[in-house]
């Protein structure tokens, strides 16, 4: 004699079929956003290390040290000292 397949034993199976596919689905996300939580702390450190050494260069430039001051205008203005030669690292051809 062969079972009939009834109404209970279809939502059941309906049911148990939709709980599976929902905890995937929950799983899946849960990937992603612990993905994109790593991905958005590592652009955070690396935001917060430009932030510490930027604040280090403001310092620098706020404490009107003479020596920082003329290695910007040396490395930005080209200027030298008098008596010193300049030298070109530029290969040629």
């Amino acid at each position: 004699m062969r079972k009939r397949i009834n109404l209970k034993n279809l939502v059941i199976v309906f049911l148990i079929g939709f709980f599976c596919f929902s905890f995937f689905r929950q799983e899946t996300a849960m990937k992603r956003l612990n993905k994109q939580k790593a991905d958005k702390q590592a652009q955070l450190q690396e935001l917060k290390n430009d932030n510490d050494r930027l604040k280090q260069e403001v310092q620098k430039i706020q404490s009107n040290n003479d020596e920082f001051i003329e290695e910007m205008v040396r490395v930005r203005l080209g200027l030298i000292k008098p008596g010193e030669k300049v030298v070109n690292n530029a290969s040629t051809k």
